[in-house]
């Protein structure tokens, strides 16, 4: 199982508001994050993680506003560090927000709370703006780990193919509850497949959703 041993943080980075397509912002984003981590004064500091891609609309409803939700584990970063390493591998842009993560339990709500939650509601709003982003995000990845958290699930994935015992449903749903990354991409998928766990076997921050009595019923 993947599990983060070191300190971990909240990252929130963003991109200066243009007019350019949002496929162009999404692809300076996700770059720019890349070469975020092979700056010289952050390389270190970030060990493994994950990002999660959120889309919204500025104030005025008339541009975008794409930004990355990262958790972070390794050392620690100054906000005026990050600011600055930030700018420099994006040229204009310098917002970025960090966070200590005090409670696992933090670290399960915020993986749920931007896992199932890449475009703001607004965007749904606006027909043309939401073609725009269904397009935009064709064959990309709205979340993907990195460093250490990488190399973990790429290990895991190269053991031989057989029947593994992960544990009991409560067990697996106890620890991704917990703020373990791979037990809550298990839960996940279970809940997609078997809607009724979602009220038995809830996550934080994921609603239950409706009854589902036409679905699959978990054995």
């Amino acid at each position: 199982m993947l599990d983060s041993g070191g300190d971990c943080r909240f990252i929130t980075l963003t991109i200066k508001h243009s007019d350019s397509p949002l496929v162009v912002q999404i692809g300076r984003l996700i770059s720019s994050f890349k070469l975020l981590r092979k700056h010289p004064a952050i390389a270190a500091k970030l060990t493994g993680g994950a990002w999660f891609l959120e889309v919204k609309l500025s104030k005025d409803k008339a541009r975008w506003h794409p930004h990355l939700h990262v958790i972070a584990e390794g050392h620690s970063i100054p906000q005026s560090l990050l600011s600055r390493c930030w700018l420099e591998v994006t040229g204009d842009s310098f917002m970025v927000d960090i966070s200590a993560i005090n409670d696992p339990a933090q670290r399960a709500r915020y993986v749920t709370k931007y896992a199932t939650k890449p475009l703001h509601n607004e965007v749904t709003l606006i027909p043309a703006k939401l073609d725009e982003f269904v397009t935009a995000i064709k064959g990309k990845r709205l979340y993907q780990c990195f460093g250490l958290w990488s190399k973990a699930i790429k290990r895991n994935q190269q053991q031989k193919r057989g029947v593994e015992v992960l544990g009991s449903l409560d067990s697996i749903h106890a620890r991704a509850v917990a703020g373990n990354i791979s037990d809550l991409v298990l839960m996940h998928q279970a809940h997609a497949r078997w809607p009724a766990l979602r009220k038995s076997h809830p996550l934080p921050g994921v609603p239950p959703g409706p009854d589902n009595s036409h679905g699959e019923h978990f054995p």
